[in-house]
């Protein structure tokens, strides 16, 4: 009887409930950052090798 009344409590328990929601924002951020890194350093890229190329052009 003592267990089922255990198990009871803890599915009823709420406490780690903030520390999950938590996780899965930062989960969520992680992901969408990964997904622009490769299109920003794309732009970057392309940046700066149009400006090595005018340099180079008016030199």
């Amino acid at each position: 009887m003592m267990y089922w009344q255990m198990i009871k409590s803890l599915i009823k328990s709420e406490k780690g409930q903030g520390m999950v929601e938590y996780a899965l924002v930062i989960a969520l951020v992680a992901v969408v950052v990964a997904g622009f890194i490769p299109g920003v350093t794309d732009a970057i890229s392309n940046t700066f090798d149009s400006i090595k190329d005018k340099l180079g052009a008016a030199s």
